[in-house]
């Protein structure tokens, strides 16, 4: 979602989202999303974590255990909020249409981080919508052209 939410402020027009018909208090999906910060965050707790040393993942003289986590806010954003999240794009208008709900799309999507916070003591820090979408938007303007090769 954030890419279109940025690529449709970009040119200028309107975004499309799929849905209105889902039983959820606004008849819209809802969708959890993490900042790419907390998620690098997430990873070097991982890695922490799953050090041969570490009791978290095993004894010191064998081999590491899986350490498997799901990052998120645990409560997610109706489509609504996404499209107000474009508000994060220099002021862009929250404009937008509706289109058809698409085949397979569940009406809510949003993981525990239960185990995260347990076994890593980790938790979102940037959790706002326009806070995702803006920062996501300042690096797109800071870098026009993607990463350097």
């Amino acid at each position: 979602m954030i890419p279109n939410v940025l690529a449709a402020a970009e040119e200028g027009r309107e975004l499309t989202l799929f849905g209105d018909d889902y039983p959820t208090p606004d008849r819209t999906c809802v969708r959890d999303y993490v900042h790419v910060e907390d998620v690098a965050s997430a990873h070097l707790l991982a890695l922490v974590a799953t050090d041969r040393n570490d009791p978290r993942t095993g004894p010191a003289n064998g081999p590491c255990q899986p350490l498997i986590c799901n990052l998120g806010s645990g409560t997610g954003f109706s489509k609504p909020a996404d499209r107000g999240g474009r508000g994060g794009c220099g002021g862009t208008p929250d404009r937008g249409e509706d289109g058809p709900r698409r085949p397979g799309d569940p009406p809510v999507l949003v993981a525990s981080a239960e185990r995260a916070a347990r076994e890593l003591g980790w938790q979102p820090r940037l959790g706002r919508i326009e806070e995702i979408v803006g920062t996501a938007w300042k690096w797109r303007r800071d870098n026009p052209n993607g990463y350097a090769e």
